[in-house]
């Protein structure tokens, strides 16, 4: 089986991006700015327009992007295919994924936290901008999420 991935490259690109730009932002803003920088289409679904990552040509091209009243708070996308049939190639394709965004995100950034979970194994970076990224590895898939500077610092006055 092929699974296909978007490089660190792309993954670090991707959350450079997001981190500079001019929080707050409203969720048709960054839409609007993901579609013109990346190029990633807008669909309508439920009268509800949601962001598409067309370009990478991932099984899961869905972004999320989710507002917290009029500004968008976390934007969150799949880096690798989904699996549907997990093997010991496929943990060891997306380790591979993980391993190399983390690597490349490090040289970046420097160190990300760490955190080992059951089930999960998630870097997380402080960016320079106050927002956040988080890379995901799941047996299913690698994930990243951005959190803007508002919604982080929602969640440290809430005690997260």
């Amino acid at each position: 089986m092929v699974w296909k991935a978007m490089t660190p490259g792309e993954v670090c690109d991707l959350l450079a991006y997001f981190s500079d730009l001019p929080w707050p932002l409203s969720r048709a803003e960054v839409h609007r700015l993901a579609i013109e920088h990346f190029g990633w289409t807008a669909e309508i679904e439920d009268d509800e327009e949601f962001l598409v990552n067309s370009v990478s040509g991932l099984s899961d091209p869905d972004v999320a992007t989710v507002a917290s009243r009029e500004w968008l708070s976390s934007l969150n996308l799949q880096v690798t295919d989904r699996i549907q049939d997990e093997s010991a190639e496929s943990a060891a394709f997306l380790g591979d994924v993980f391993t190399s965004v983390v690597r490349e995100g490090a040289e970046r950034w420097g160190g990300p936290a760490m955190e080992r979970k059951k089930t999960q194994e998630v870097a997380t970076w402080n960016m320079s901008s106050g927002g956040k990224a988080s890379l995901t590895l799941l047996s299913r898939s690698v994930s990243v999420a951005f959190f803007t500077p508002q919604r982080v610092e929602a969640d440290r006055k809430a005690g997260y």
